[in-house]
Formats: C-alpha cells, structure tokens, sequence
C-alpha cells in the first residue's frame, strides 16, 4: 500500500507496506505537491505524498481517478485543487474570486474523465459536502 491519507480532517496517514515495518502518523498537507511535467510545470494529474515518517523516505504518486482507492484519490485531488494557490488564483466566481469545492470538483472530474473515463468518477453529493466542511 503506497501512503495513504486515512482521514483528511486530522491529516492522519498510514504507510502500511513501508521498508523496515508499518508506519503512520500525522503529516503537513503542505508537502502535498503535483508532480512535474517535463517543461517545469505542475502535471495536475498526479499528487505527489511524501512519507513525513523519520527515516523513511517513501514517495507515492496519486493519479487524478484515484488509484487503488478511487474515493480517497479523488478527494486527494479535489482538497488539492481547491487549496492549490496557482489554481486559486486562476479559476472561481466573482471578483475577487470565491472559490466553491463545486468547481473544483467539477475541474478534477474533466481530468478524471480524459484519463480514465466517466465512470471511474465515485465522488458524490454527500462526500463534495464532507469535504466542502475540511476546506471552509
């Protein structure tokens, strides 16, 4: 198992497969980055989790459809999206622009789609309203 995000309120993780023995704990969402696309720029079709444990030094890459674990890696990707500050600035309603977790699911689902086809999409209206609450 790569490292996975068990609960995206508290920012717990479990690394069940990790070299030397299991681990988990907590890590900082803000070493949450997207992996690079060749030119430089940020490929948002996968997030990039570091294993925070000492030592360790484990990477697991989440694809925008999810992976082994469709709902955990599209709600990754759409906190992500929602929180991401270059995608901040560049998409929402208003001016300044509001951001509403509405868009940027609707943003990771278009990248859902062309990757893996409409009906890899799992996220649903009670999960947009569960994270909708982790990032407001």
């Amino acid at each position: 198992m790569s490292v996975k995000i068990t609960d995206f309120e508290t920012w717990e993780y479990a690394h069940d497969d990790a070299p030397g023995g299991s681990h988990g704990g907590t890590l900082d969402p803000a070493t949450l980055t997207y992996s690079q696309n060749m030119d430089g720029t940020d490929n948002l079709n996968i997030i990039v989790v570091p294993c925070p444990f000492d030592g360790c030094g484990s990477v697991s890459y989440w694809p925008s459809g999810g992976g082994s674990d469709a709902l955990l890696g599209q709600s990754l990707h759409v906190i992500m999206e929602h929180t991401s500050t270059p995608v901040a600035q560049t998409t929402g309603r208003g001016d300044p622009p509001v951001r509403v977790i509405a868009d940027s699911a609707d943003a990771v689902k278009q990248r859902v789609i062309a990757t893996d086809g409409e009906e890899r999409w799992v996220i649903d209206d009670a999960t947009l309203a569960h994270l909708e609450s982790l990032v407001t």
